[in-house]
């Protein structure tokens, strides 16, 4: 198991695509999360910015993978 890149915690990460990880994890829920989007995550503006992208997974899950892309990203933050 490796860690997620969002919370931490020990999660199942899929990076079988070379540009987008797919993220299992028992804090933050399904999520899938492109290359790009977590490279432009702005953690030196948002302190808390794991909590708020916590938040978003969960808010939006569904049956499958919360989809996080830069476009997404620039949305939330």
């Amino acid at each position: 198991m490796a860690n997620c890149p969002v919370c931490g915690n020990s999660a199942q990460i899929d990076n079988s695509n070379t540009h987008e990880l797919k993220i299992t994890c028992s804090q933050c829920a399904k999520f899938a999360i492109t290359d790009v989007a977590l490279n432009i995550i702005p953690k030196d503006i948002y302190p808390n910015w794991s909590q708020k992208l916590q938040e978003y997974i969960r808010m939006n899950q569904s049956s499958g993978f919360v989809e996080i892309t830069a476009a997404r990203i620039k949305a939330i933050f």
